[in-house]
């Protein structure tokens, strides 16, 4: 499963983002994406995300 899920980001993310995608997926944690508080209407990939897909059903 986590296999699955890091090849689907990588083929989601975009080129100038690959270098540092350690980096970038520690702030998307902290800032967006947070265990207590997720911040769903700010996030860029909402549209995307089986979490908040089941969320909104």
């Amino acid at each position: 499963m986590a296999d699955e899920t890091a090849q689907q980001l990588e083929e989601r993310t975009p080129d100038w983002a690959l270098q540092d995608r350690h980096f970038w997926l520690i702030q998307f944690g902290k800032k967006i994406c947070t265990s207590r508080s997720p911040k769903c209407d700010r996030c860029p990939v909402s549209d995307i995300c089986l979490w908040f897909a089941a969320q909104t059903k």
